[in-house]
C-alpha cells in the first residue's frame, strides 16, 4: 500500500473489531419536535405500566420529593433520562431496554443514549452501545430488531417518529379527530412484557438465526501485558518437528493461465504465472 493513501483516504481497521466479538451502534431515532411535552402525574401514572419503568419512575419521584436531581445515574439507576418531559422517560426507557437486552454488552464497553443537537426538522435520539458479536448478518439482525422495537414504541409515551410529510398527512389535514394524529390519540399504546424467549416484538431474532447463542466468555484478557507477552514467545516458537516435512514434497501443479481448477478459490488463482 503506498504511504499516500494512509494520509489521502480514510482507512477503517476491522481486526480489533472481530478479535474483540463486538460491534458499535451508533445510529439515531428522529423524534417531531412538536410531541415532546411535560409529563403529568397521569402520564407517568401510565408510564409506569409499561415494561421497566415503574421502578426507575418511583425512585425518580422520591429524588424529587427529597429535593435531589432526578436526571442523573446513579449506583441503582444505571441509565440517564428525566420524568420532567415524555422524552426524558423514552430516553430512560431506551437505556433500560438496552441494558435487558439479551445481545447488547453491558459493563467494559460504553453503552448511552444521549440527544444530539437538534435539526430544522426533528430531535435526534442517538443509540451508542456495542452488540456481543462481530457477525455482519448478525449484527445487522440485533440493531434492525432494537430500532424496529423503539420505533413501535414511541407513540407509547406520547411521541412521533419524524417523516417528513407524505400523501396520507395531506389526506388528514381536514381530520375531525387531530387529536387522533399521528397513531393512537393521547393514550399510551399497550406493550408487551419483556420476555425474549417468546415475544415477537423483543429480540432475539437474528435474521433467521434462531439457534445463535451469543459468546459468555470475555473477551479482554485480564492483563494486556500478559497477553502481549505471550503473543511474542508464540510468534518467536520453532516450528513443531511434527510439522516440518521430512522430503520435499513434489511442485504442487500450476493450472494453464486462464484456466479454473474445480472447487478452486478465485483469489488462489493470482498466483499463477502470467502472459508476459
Amino acid at each position: 500500500m503506498p504511504p499516500y493513501t494512509l494520509v489521502s483516504t480514510q482507512l477503517q481497521n476491522w481486526n480489533k473489531m472481530k478479535q474483540r466479538g463486538r460491534r458499535q451502534i451508533q445510529r439515531s431515532i428522529l423524534i417531531d419536535i412538536s410531541t415532546i411535552r411535560p409529563t403529568t402525574p397521569e402520564m407517568l401514572e401510565d408510564f409506569k405500566k409499561l415494561p421497566f419503568m415503574k421502578d426507575y419512575i418511583e425512585k425518580m419521584q422520591k429524588y424529587a420529593a427529597e429535593g435531589e436531581a432526578t436526571s442523573l445515574m446513579r449506583d441503582d439507576i444505571k441509565v440517564n433520562g428525566s420524568i420532567d418531559t415524555n422524552l426524558g422517560v423514552f430516553r430512560a426507557y431506551t437505556g433500560l431496554y438496552l441494558h435487558h437486552h439479551p445481545w447488547i454488552t453491558m459493563g467494559e464497553l460504553t453503552c448511552m443514549v444521549r440527544e444530539l443537537q437538534q435539526t430544522p426538522q426533528a430531535q435526534p435520539l442517538e443509540v451508542f452501545c456495542y452488540t456481543n458479536t462481530a457477525d455482519w448478518v448478525k449484527y445487522e439482525g440485533i440493531q434492525s430488531d432494537i430500532f424496529e422495537h423503539l420505533m413501535a414504541a414511541v407513540p407509547a409515551f406520547g411521541l412521533s417518529a419524524y417523516s417528513a410529510p407524505s400523501s396520507r398527512d395531506v389526506v388528514n389535514i381536514g381530520n375531525p379527530k387531530p387529536e387522533a394524529m399521528p397513531y393512537n390519540g393521547n393514550s399510551p399504546v399497550p406493550m408487551p412484557a419483556y420476555d425474549p424467549k417468546t415475544n415477537w416484538v423483543i429480540p432475539p431474532n437474528t435474521s433467521g438465526d434462531p439457534g445463535f447463542a451469543f459468546n459468555e466468555h470475555p473477551v479482554y484478557p485480564a492483563n494486556i501485558a500478559d497477553m502481549v507477552a505471550d503473543a511474542e514467545v508464540k510468534a518467536n516458537m520453532p516450528s513443531s518437528p511434527a510439522t516440518t516435512p521430512t522430503s520435499a514434497a513434489p511442485a504442487p501443479s500450476v493450472p494453464a493461465h486462464g484456466d479454473v481448477a474445480a472447487g478452486g478459490d478465485a483469489a488462489k488463482q493470482s498466483d499463477a504465472p502470467k502472459d508476459k
